[in-house]
């Protein structure tokens, strides 16, 4: 009977203390996403996916209670965009790469510089 009365006790406490916690309201993804941006440094390049579908990639600019600037990265500059933390469905760093193009030229000419060291040594073999 002890043992029964200690768990009942200790469920007791439990679910006095868990409950208070189960309470709080879950923060908005607006909050989530500021407190996100908030840990970015300045300059940090970012992919923004707003809730109409579009997206902004571009550098960080500054952030504030209600939106953050970026300054996108486009080939024409275009003016800092403020995007208001309501309207973001995702944030994500993004790393500017290689073009794909760019990336074909270097296999090209990587390719051709191997062929053109076997060509000269199979050519110094037979001379």
């Amino acid at each position: 009977m002890t043992r029964r009365l200690r768990l009942g006790a200790t469920l007791l406490v439990l679910l006095a203390f868990t409950r208070p916690m189960l309470a709080q309201p879950a923060p908005t993804d607006a909050e989530r996403w500021r407190a996100f941006s908030q840990h970015l440094e300045a300059g940090a390049r970012i992919e923004v996916r707003l809730r109409d579908g579009t997206s902004v990639r571009g550098a960080l600019v500054s952030v504030d209670e209600t939106a953050l600037q970026v300054l996108p990265y486009t080939r024409v500059e275009l003016p800092v965009r403020s995007v208001a933390f309501r309207e973001i469905d995702f944030i994500d760093r993004w790393h500017q790469g290689w073009m794909p193009g760019t990336k074909t030229l270097v296999a090209i000419g990587v390719g051709f510089g191997v062929f053109l060291t076997v060509a000269a040594i199979v050519f110094a073999a037979y001379d």
